[in-house]
């Protein structure tokens, strides 16, 4: 899967509006789940019937088509035998630029 790199600042409050970040963020999710089911060689229907959903559910998922919840994705980490981790860094700042301006002779 090839992503870009996540807006920043007036970029961010754009992509929110036009919802990129929301479908970035999906078919990342998306990805992790069906790499974590692959690994288990379990079948979008076996998931299903795990979590008590149906299979259109969980393809909707995996494709970035539908918002999971966090009470869906913590349903899908306990079924999948692992943790679900959501955290709220800081994004990375960048270092303060020095000024190159040389002081000026009176």
């Amino acid at each position: 899967m090839s992503c870009r790199e996540i807006p920043k600042g007036e970029e961010m409050t754009a992509a929110f509006q036009t919802s990129e970040l929301e479908r970035f963020t999906n078919k990342a999710i998306g990805t992790m789940l069906a790499g974590r089911r692959a690994q288990l060689g379990l079948s979008q229907s076996q998931v299903a019937k795990m979590l008590g959903c149906h299979t259109v559910g969980i393809s909707q998922i995996e494709n970035g088509h539908r918002n999971a919840t966090i009470r869906t994705m913590v349903r899908v980490a306990i079924a999948l035998g692992c943790t679900l981790k959501v955290s709220l860094d800081p994004l990375p700042t960048k270092p303060k630029r020095k000024s190159r301006r040389k002081a000026r002779a009176t």
